[in-house]
This record gives structure tokens, C-alpha cells and sequence, in this order.
């Protein structure tokens, strides 16, 4: 099986940010016996985002996307992932429910900008993110995976 990665967000591309998860997946794709053929940094751009998931979808039999997923409005990568596979976004009320667990479980609100990460790609199964942060705080994300085939055999 052939893969790319797709890391997304401007951070990124101004180095402002360095890019750990492309380095943590592809040791994780080889130790599975998957080929990485591609690792591309794209900004958020929502065409440009849409263009390369796309182009990758054509190439390749995995695509994984990594970050942009957040519920600040420069996170578009569901929404560049819908268009690229001409699928709406549904939302999710179990999800949004369970991402208001977690923040009631760190004893946080809530805001209504975190709704949106409660939206995935229709035909999508949502996987449970665990983020692990060794920095200023050691807590797991709010937001979830999902993962969305393309093709069918």
C-alpha cells in the first residue's frame, strides 16, 4: 500500500510551527509496512488545500491530513475534505456531545466555535483523536479524526 501525507496550516509554511506529525506518522506508516510516497505542506487555503487532497486521492491508495481540524476559522481541512470527495458536511450530535464532555471534564466551557468540529464528511466515521501534549499542558484534543475511503474495490 502506497500513502501520502497532507500536513495543513500556514504555521507550517512560515515556520513558525514545526511540522512533527508528518516526521511521527511516516515511522508509523514504515513500521507498518505502508509506503510513503509523499509528503506535501500546504497553508490554508481552501482551494489550495482542495487541490492537493484531490490530486492525492488520484495517485495514491492513503491519504492522511493532519492538522486544521480546530474550531478556529483558519482550520478548513473538513471542509477542503468534503469538496475534494463531493460530500457535504453532516453535523454530529453525538460528537458535539462528547466534545462538551471533554471540555466539562477539564473543567472548561465550551464555546460555540467548537460546534464546527463536530462536522464531518458525509460517509465518514469519526475517530477519537489522542493528541499528546508534552508542553504547557498534558491534555488530549477536542476535536476528532475521521476516516473517509474515496474508492470503492
Amino acid at each position: 500500500m502506497d500513502a501520502e501525507i497532507i500536513a495543513i496550516g500556514s504555521e507550517l509554511i512560515l515556520g513558525t510551527t514545526v511540522d512533527t506529525n508528518s516526521t511521527y506518522l511516516a515511522q508509523q506508516l514504515a513500521r507498518s509496512g505502508v509506503t510513503l510516497r509523499r509528503t506535501t505542506v500546504v497553508g490554508d487555503d481552501l482551494d489550495q488545500m482542495v487541490g492537493i487532497i484531490t490530486e492525492a486521492c488520484q495517485r495514491t491508495d492513503l491519504v492522511i491530513c493532519t492538522g486544521g481540524i480546530g474550531p478556529t476559522v483558519d482550520d478548513r481541512t473538513r471542509e477542503a475534505v468534503a469538496r475534494s470527495l463531493n460530500r457535504p458536511l453532516v453535523f454530529r450530535q453525538d460528537l458535539c456531545d462528547q466534545i462538551a464532555a471533554r471540555f466539562a471534564a477539564m473543567n472548561r466551557p465550551m464555546r460555540d466555535a467548537n460546534r464546527v468540529q463536530a462536522y464531518i464528511p458525509q460517509g465518514a466515521r469519526a475517530i477519537e483523536t489522542h493528541v499528546y501534549r508534552t508542553s504547557v499542558s498534558d491534555r488530549t484534543g477536542t476535536a476528532y479524526d475521521c476516516r473517509t475511503p474515496w474508492r470503492t474495490a
